[in-house]
């Protein structure tokens, strides 16, 4: 096989790996709402800020559904809102396009 042939290959496979991972959470309608809803819900418990944690740990945390305070806390938001917020923290993560550099 030409080399050029693996390096597109490789290049091929690191585009599907990276394009997969930012695809893991999906967008909600009205996303940017979700820092608001973070500072609003999380803040006065959390001093944690988006880029604590990668984009894997906070899709993790998101589909196992755990809190440390307990599920109370999050039943007391709306399940879109949860989403928002969730999606705020993934987008922002440590390891993202973009993290967040202040709370």
């Amino acid at each position: 096989m030409k080399k050029t042939t693996k390096f597109l290959i490789g290049l091929m496979i690191v585009t599907f790996s990276v394009t997969s991972a930012f695809a893991a959470i999906e967008k909600p309608d009205n996303y940017k709402k979700g820092k608001y809803l973070y500072k609003k819900n999380c803040k006065e418990c959390h001093t944690k800020s988006a880029s604590d944690k990668t984009m894997a740990q906070w899709e993790r945390i998101y589909k196992k559904g755990e809190h440390g305070g307990g599920a109370a806390a999050w039943e007391k938001i709306d399940k879109d809102d949860l989403h928002r917020i969730f999606y705020y923290l993934y987008d922002h993560g440590k390891d993202s396009a973009q993290p967040e550099t202040c709370g």
